[in-house]
Order: structure tokens, then C-alpha cells, then sequence
């Protein structure tokens, strides 16, 4: 018994001692993250790096920096809010000659967040200040937001490849039936494709309209701004595209489409004649996240402000329960604006929404909640890169609605799916199962067997009573005719241009914009805002870290191994997940 205990509490002690361990290298890692402390002199060159996605809003995970590839300091831990709000200070900061545009190839954003961001480093230019971009590879993505600089710069060994955009969608029709599983489907509106994957090889007449239509209006928006900055027509830029005519740098230099290849060293010494240093010295460069850190932002300068404008953030899937930094949980939302109801110095509200849209429960809850907030507090709604679907419904809650030109919005639409695995189970894999109820109805759902015509019908309802709701709700929302937006819904999916033409929103613009209106609403210059959900407590957050450390680790290796096929494993994940009635957009796309 002795030898028990002694071994029993050599275990505990090692445990213990691993766990502590594990502790001082985690915490050492993430402190050595941390920037250090810099004071920014004259002359110094705001880096921005863009080497991942432009995120909604700034993370707070320190874990973040374990993600393979993930460069510390990187831009893209700061969201849309504070590259604007640090992008502003730097404009008219004396110490601040320019900005160093750094890309990497791993750097993803949605077109309307670049074009957000775009259009304020434009604004920036406006100081007579620099701006200078700098690649090894430039594509579509990372070209849009280059193309603001005055110069573009390839390294050497580079390469241009703009070649237009493209949405592709994968079909799992004949795979399902190789496997024996029959997809049972019900929907309102034609255009409503999220269904097309399960029950065709191709795309609709009316699949393939939409997405040639919308697809369309992003790329003109794509290339008028580009011309607008690179002093060539925005056809003709479109054929450089659509015709591939850069087959290599010179091509690239030729069609002023880049303006010079130059190494990082001979990019240095260009920096230095620009801001007035000498051949010997060290150009002095400051990260935007460690400019973030030195430079107090505006929340910061208005700390004792007594308004307040409330930015609620809706980013990610719609969902039921709980949510996380990627979804969007219809309690953490309700949770969120209970405490903002309650906050009587928040005298109005931001409705950021980046969401495809999801559960249809879910969904309403939120539009509910929101609805009563309306009641007490004015609220206006800004788009990110999509707001469709679900992510549409709930913005019905706001009294206006701005959108960038090429956010992708509207699919007013509803589906549902329920698989029949009959003969995936019987016959592939040998499983059958019985089954005593209580009543006709009581095992509808059941994946091992057929549907009956009467359940078809029964779920049918259900989708078009919800779909009904939804044209009733967008009717209200938008102070329209139930008849007319039946005209414009049927799951069809707009660019934010052509939304406002057919007064789905109202404005074009972006979060900025919103504020500013909403500063305008309450009639107060000076506010400070303040962000929903609220970030958790640094021990609540330490102990969810800590349960999802290999979750997302494991995660981060999967998109590196997988690349760009990591979104069609994610979508195939949610829809194992997916539970009743759905409001959400056909499909994955890089466009948003």
C-alpha cells in the first residue's frame, strides 16, 4: 500500500510538473509575440503586411501565432475597425512618411473589405504622403488593394497572374448515388442553388444566371476602380485580364500593369532616398500592429465620452446555441444585446453583418431581439463581404442598410435537406434497423428508409410557411410591397450595386459610414464605441483557449495541407452539423 501511494503521488507530481512546464513555454512563446515597446520617429514607413485574411474584427488569441506559416505582428490579426482607425492616425501623424504595402502569397481577403480598406488608403494619399506595394506574386486578391499604390513593385524572380475571377462549385450528385444515398430536397425559389450540389451534375439555367450576372458586377467594380488608379481604361484593363495578354514581368511593366522589379535590398535603398535617410542607415519601419500598440486609437482617445455607439458584430454562420469567432450563436447575440439594452450610455447601434446566413430559427431569434432593440435605440446595419440569406434577415431590424458595391447580399430563400442512406446502410454496409412507434409520424427523419409522399408534404409546408415569413419580414424591413420583393427574392443572390438599384439597401459604403450616420442620428459629434459580443474575461478566455488549443492547431494544419480544398471539407463538415429549416447562400465562394 505504501509503494501505492509513493507511486500514485510520483504520477500526480509529474503530471502536475508537465502541466507547468507546458504552461512557462506557451506563455513564453506568446510573450516573445508581443511587439516590443517602440517610440515612432521622423521618417519612419508604416508596414503593412498582408499575408493572411482581412479578419471583421481584431483577434485577441495569442494562440493565433501558432498557426503554421503565421508571421507575428501580422496585419492579419487586426480587423477592418482598426486598419481604418490606425490607417487615419498615420494620415496625419508628422512622423509617418508612407506606407510599405507588403504581400504575401498567402494574404485572402473578400473583395468588399479590400475595397473598404482601398478606398482609405486612397484617402491617405490625399496628405501627399507615399504609398509603395511590394511582392513576390501578385493575383487577383492581392491586386486589387496594390493597385492604390503609386508604385507597384515585383520582385525579380516574380510573377503577375490576372487572369479574372471564376466561381466554381463542386457537385456530389453522382457520388451520393455510388455510395447509395438518396438527398430529398425542399426549397423556395428558383435561384435558391444551395441544393443543386445533392440533385444535379451542373449548374441550373437560373444558377448559372445569377452567378454570371453578380460575378459580372464584382469584376467591373474590380476593374473600374483599378483604372481609375493605374491611369489605363477599365476595358482595357478587363481584357489584360480576360485574354491573360501578361504572360511575364515585362508584359506587366509594358501594360502598366506593375511599374518596376527590383530585389528587397534595391527596394530598401528607394526607401531611403524617399525618406531622406543615407545610404548607411536603416530604414525605420513600424508594423501597423505595432503602430496599433504605440498609437492610442480612437477608442482609446475617447474613453471619457459619454455617448457611445455600439458596434455588434455578426460574422459566421448562423447557428443555433452557441457561438464562437467563426459563427454566429443566436445566444451570444441575444446575450450581447441584452447588455447593450442595458448600457444607457450606448445611445446607438452598428450593425456590422459578414454572415452567408445559416439556421432559419436561429435567424428569426435574432431578428426578434433585434427588433426590440430598434424600439429603444436606433440601429443601421453595414455589410461586409456578404450578408445574405440569414445574414439578410436579421439586418430587417435596421432603419438603414449600407452596403459596399460588391458585397454580396439578398438570397431570399429557404431549403431543406434530408438524406435517405437505405441503401448505403443495407446494402453497402450490411446495417439494418427496426424501429416501434407510437404514432404515423413518429420516426420522420429517419435516414435508413424512404420518405413518404404525406412527410414530403408535411416538410414542404414547413419550407414555405418560413419562406413566407421571410418575404413578410423583407417587406416590412424594407418598406416594400410583399409582391414586389417576391419579384426580386426567389434565393437570388445581388452584388450590393445592384441591390440598391432594386432597394434592397439603401447606401454604398462601409462601417465608417455607418458610424458616421449613426453620429449623425443621435446628433453627437464626439462618441466612443464599443464592441458585441464582449471579449471574455482573461481566465474564462485562458480556460476555453486551453480546450480548443488542439482543436485549432489541428485545424490550422489541415488548411495548410488541404490549401484552397480546405473550404469544401469545412462545408462538407456543417452539413453533417445542420439541423431544420435553412437560410443560407448556395455556396462556398473566394469571393467573400
Amino acid at each position: 500500500m505504501k509503494q501505492f501511494f509513493k507511486f500514485t503521488f510520483a504520477s500526480m507530481l509529474g503530471f502536475i510538473l508537465a502541466n507547468v512546464i507546458i504552461l512557462i513555454i506557451i506563455f513564453t512563446r506568446i510573450y516573445s509575440t508581443i511587439p516590443a515597446k517602440k517610440v515612432v520617429i521622423s521618417n519612419t514607413i508604416l508596414k503593412i503586411e498582408l499575408n493572411s485574411n482581412l479578419p471583421e474584427r481584431t483577434s485577441n488569441d495569442p494562440f493565433a501565432y501558432f498557426e503554421p506559416g503565421k508571421k507575428s505582428n501580422a496585419t492579419g490579426d487586426l480587423g477592418i475597425y482598426d486598419m481604418i482607425i490606425n490607417i487615419r492616425k498615420a494620415k496625419n501623424d508628422a512622423h509617418i512618411n508612407g506606407i510599405l504595402l507588403d504581400f504575401d502569397m498567402g494574404f485572402s481577403g473578400g473583395y468588399a473589405s479590400m475595397l473598404e480598406l482601398r478606398n482609405e488608403l486612397i484617402d491617405f494619399k490625399k496628405s501627399g504622403k507615399f504609398i509603395y506595394s511590394y511582392s513576390q506574386y501578385y493575383t487577383n486578391k492581392n491586386y486589387f488593394l496594390a493597385s492604390v499604390a503609386d508604385k507597384i513593385y515585383l520582385n525579380k524572380t516574380g510573377e503577375v497572374m490576372l487572369n479574372g475571377l471564376s466561381t466554381d462549385i463542386m457537385f456530389y450528385k453522382n457520388m451520393l448515388e455510388k455510395i447509395g444515398v438518396e438527398v430529398n430536397v425542399f426549397k423556395c425559389g428558383k435561384f435558391k442553388g444551395a441544393v443543386e450540389p445533392f440533385i444535379l451534375e451542373k449548374l441550373s439555367d437560373e444558377n448559372r444566371l445569377q452567378i454570371d450576372t453578380y460575378l459580372q458586377s464584382i469584376f467591373d467594380t474590380y476593374a473600374v476602380n483599378v483604372a481609375k488608379t493605374r491611369n489605363i481604361s477599365a476595358e482595357d484593363f478587363k481584357s489584360i485580364c480576360n485574354n491573360l495578354d501578361i504572360k511575364n514581368a515585362d508584359d506587366a511593366i509594358k501594360l502598366k500593369v506593375i511599374d518596376e522589379t527590383l530585389y528587397w535590398d534595391q527596394l530598401e535603398n528607394i526607401l531611403k532616398e524617399k525618406t531622406g535617410k543615407k545610404k548607411n542607415e536603416e530604414n525605420t519601419l513600424v508594423t501597423i500592429s505595432e503602430y496599433a500598440g504605440i498609437i492610442k486609437d480612437a477608442k482609446a482617445d475617447k474613453k471619457n465620452v459619454s455617448d457611445k455607439i455600439a458596434i455588434l458584430y455578426l460574422n459566421g454562420e448562423i447557428v443555433d446555441g452557441k457561438g464562437n469567432a467563426e459563427n454566429i450563436g443566436d445566444k451570444d447575440i441575444i446575450e450581447a444585446i441584452e447588455a447593450i439594452k442595458e448600457d444607457k450610455k450606448i445611445k446607438g447601434v452598428v450593425l456590422r453583418i459578414n454572415s452567408p446566413g445559416g439556421s432559419a430559427a436561429a435567424s428569426d431569434l435574432i431578428y426578434r431581439e433585434l427588433t426590440l432593440l430598434a424600439k429603444e435605440k436606433p440601429v443601421v446595419a453595414s455589410f461586409g463581404n456578404v450578408a445574405a440569406s440569414g445574414g439578410y434577415y436579421i439586418a430587417m431590424a435596421a432603419d438603414t442598410i449600407i452596403s459596399m458595391p460588391n458585397t454580396i447580399t439578398g438570397s431570399i430563400g429557404v431549403f431543406g435537406l434530408f438524406p435517405n442512406a437505405q441503401k448505403l446502410m443495407n446494402d453497402k454496409l450490411g446495417i439494418t434497423v427496426d424501429a416501434v412507434n407510437t404514432g404515423k409520424y413518429s420516426d420522420m427523419g429517419r435516414i435508413d428508409r424512404p420518405m413518404r409522399e404525406d412527410e414530403k408534404a408535411i416538410i414542404q409546408a414547413s419550407v414555405n410557411r418560413i419562406y413566407d415569413d421571410f418575404l413578410t419580414v423583407v417587406s416590412k424591413g424594407r418598406n416594400s410591397s410583399k409582391d414586389y420583393i417576391s419579384t426580386i427574392a426567389e434565393g437570388r443572390v445581388w452584388t450590393g450595386k445592384d441591390a440598391k438599384e432594386i432597394k434592397l439597401t439603401d447606401l454604398e459604403g462601409g462601417l465608417f459610414t455607418a458610424l458616421d450616420l449613426m453620429s449623425k442620428k443621435i446628433g453627437v459629434k464626439d462618441y466612443e464605441t464599443i464592441e458585441y459580443p464582449e471579449a471574455k474575461n482573461p481566465l474564462d478566455e485562458l480556460k476555453e483557449m486551453f480546450g480548443s488549443f488542439t482543436a485549432t492547431a489541428s485545424e490550422a494544419q489541415l488548411k495548410s495541407a488541404l490549401g484552397e480544398n480546405y473550404e469544401f471539407m469545412k462545408q462538407i463538415k456543417n452539413i453533417q452539423r445542420q439541423k431544420g429549416i435553412r437560410m443560407c447562400l448556395p455556396y462556398v465562394s473566394d469571393l467573400y
